[in-house]
């Protein structure tokens, strides 16, 4: 599963993160309940977006439990003490 760092949602504010995770919730619904396409905005969707949309649906929610403060976040640290603790 890609990282935090590879999500392009983190950082945006949760109302934002909230609309999309709807947006693309009814995308998944107006496909699957009717096989029909979606449109919204800059974007257009049929059957063959599925996978797509559920992959953005997970990083949405990733996102959305970083913004509420329950999603975890991992930072990589690497200390150099130049062999001062050898």
């Amino acid at each position: 599963m890609p990282g935090l760092d590879d999500n392009p949602f983190i950082g945006l504010l949760l109302p934002d993160l909230q609309d999309l995770q709807g947006k693309y919730i009814q995308v998944l619904k107006d496909i699957a309940a009717a096989g029909q396409s979606y449109s919204f905005p800059g974007r257009s969707f049929t059957r063959a977006n599925i996978p797509e949309v559920r992959s953005i649906l997970t990083d949405l929610r990733a996102a959305i439990r970083v913004a509420n403060g329950t999603g975890k976040q991992f930072a990589n640290a690497r200390i150099d003490t130049q062999g001062k603790f050898a």
